[in-house]
């Protein structure tokens, strides 16, 4: 499993992000989960990664301030079994092949 949080945040890191998680899905990564507080960048990724089975998951709370936040869920499709966790930052060098 991939967990990442508010790594998307500039248009730049879309296409980046995109490659990393392709190639994460080819190593049987079983579940990746980004979360993101909902900037453009991301949903340009969430657009991509709907071509892969991904899914988008929002919450909205009003207390104690009103905000909405989002949850990119991708499951692979291959059923081979991983062992591996990785959590990601916002470390954009992660990124850099």
């Amino acid at each position: 499993m991939i967990v990442g949080s508010d790594i998307c945040f500039w248009d730049e890191m879309t296409l980046p992000v995109l490659k990393f998680i392709k190639r994460s899905l080819k190593t049987h990564v079983k579940r990746i989960v980004i979360a993101d507080p909902g900037r453009p960048p991301f949903w340009n990724l969430v657009d991509e990664c709907h071509k892969l089975g991904g899914e988008v998951f929002s919450r909205r709370i009003y207390k104690p301030w009103k905000t909405e936040k989002h949850i990119l869920v991708i499951n692979n499709r291959n059923k081979k079994p991983s062992i591996r966790w990785v959590f990601l930052s916002s470390c954009v060098n992660l990124f850099i092949p």
